[in-house]
C-alpha cells in the first residue's frame, strides 16, 4: 500500500508547512511519471527537453519589494533545490516575473510590438497566450549549443531585454542554430537545449485568492522546466493544478513530491541526450524518489 511521506519546508514567511507525497511502487511510479511528462512537458527542442545550463537570475516587477523579493527567494529556494545554478544576487536578470492588473492587454501590446515572440509557438500555444482568462502565461527564449555550452551557433538568440518602454511587457526571440553534429550517437548528441530567459506574466486580478507562496511555487515551477501554456496535467498530483479550481478550493499549495522528483530529475541526467534517452533517464530518476525502497 502507498504511504504518506512528510517534509518540512519553510515558506518566504518563515512559517512552517508541510509538504505530503504518496510513496508508490515502482510500476505505479514510472506510469505516473511518464503521464506527467507527456502531459506537462512543452515540446522538445532541437529533439530535447530544455532546462537552464547557465545560472538563473529571476527579478520580480509590478508588486512591492518586500513581496517581490519573497517571490524572487522562493524561486531560488526551488531552483537550488533541483541542482540548477543560480546567480549572484544583484545579476542581471534572465527570468522576469511581472504582476500585473491588465495582462491581457499587456500580451496583446507584447504580441503587436514584438511579434516573433510567437514565431515558432504551435498555434494553441499562441492562443493560449493571449486568452484574457489566464491567471499566468509564460514563454521561453532557447537555444542549441554545444555540449560543453561553448560551441555557438551561427546565430544565438536575443536575450531578454527586460521592460519595453512603460513596462508592458518583454522582448525575446529565438534564431536559427547551426551545430555540428557529426560525431552524434544514436544516445549522444553532442549538443544540448538551453533555456536563456524566460517571461511570466501573472495577472493579479485573476489569482486573487491564491497565497502568494502558492503563487511563486506556480511560477518557479513553470520558470525551471519548459512547461506547455495549455498545460493539464494528468500524471498524479501538481502544483501546475493550482488553477483548475476556484480560489480556496485547491488542495495543492505548494510543489508536490512529484514536482520536486521532476526538477531535479531533469536537472540531473546528461543534458547531451535525444529526446527518448532524456526522458528514460529523467523517469528512472523519478521512480527513484516516488517509489518506496
Amino acid at each position: 500500500m502507498p504511504t504518506q511521506a512528510q517534509t518540512p519546508r519553510t515558506n518566504p514567511d518563515g512559517d512552517t508547512i508541510i509538504v505530503t507525497g504518496k510513496s508508490l511502487n515502482e510500476e505505479d511510479a514510472r506510469a505516473q511519471s511518464l503521464d506527467f511528462i507527456r502531459s506537462a512537458a512543452a515540446e522538445p527542442v532541437g529533439g530535447q527537453f530544455a532546462r537552464w545550463n547557465r545560472p538563473i537570475c529571476p527579478k520580480v516587477i509590478g508588486i512591492d519589494r518586500p513581496l517581490a523579493a519573497a517571490v524572487e527567494d522562493k524561486v531560488r529556494t526551488i531552483a537550488s533545490e533541483a541542482g540548477a545554478e543560480l546567480g549572484k544576487l544583484g545579476c542581471k536578470a534572465n527570468l522576469l516575473i511581472v504582476f500585473t492588473d491588465d495582462a491581457g492587454g499587456q500580451m496583446r501590446a507584447i504580441v503587436k510590438e514584438r511579434p516573433r515572440l510567437l514565431g515558432n509557438m504551435p498555434a494553441a500555444e499562441r492562443e493560449a497566450l493571449i486568452d484574457d482568462q489566464r491567471a499566468v502565461r509564460w514563454w521561453y527564449g532557447t537555444k542549441i549549443e554545444g555540449a560543453d555550452g561553448k560551441q555557438a551557433g551561427s546565430m544565438s538568440p536575443m536575450l531578454l531585454g527586460g521592460v519595453i518602454a512603460g513596462g508592458s511587457g518583454f522582448e525575446t526571440g529565438d534564431s536559427p542554430n547551426i551545430i555540428d553534429s557529426r560525431h552524434a550517437t544514436l544516445i549522444g548528441t553532442k549538443v544540448r537545449a538551453t533555456m536563456v530567459d524566460a517571461g511570466v506574466l501573472i495577472d493579479v486580478d485573476r489569482a486573487e485568492g491564491h497565497t502568494l507562496d502558492a503563487v511563486a511555487a506556480y511560477v518557479s515551477m513553470v520558470s525551471l522546466a519548459r512547461v506547455k501554456l495549455s498545460v493539464e496535467p494528468a500524471g498524479g498530483e501538481t502544483i501546475l493544478n493550482l488553477f483548475s479550481r476556484p480560489a480556496g478550493q485547491s488542495t495543492i499549495k505548494d510543489l508536490t513530491q512529484q514536482d520536486r522528483a521532476f526538477l531535479a530529475a531533469l536537472y540531473k541526467v546528461r543534458a547531451d541526450r535525444n529526446k527518448r534517452a532524456q526522458r528514460g533517464a529523467i523517469v528512472a530518476e523519478m521512480v527513484k524518489s516516488l517509489s518506496q525502497r
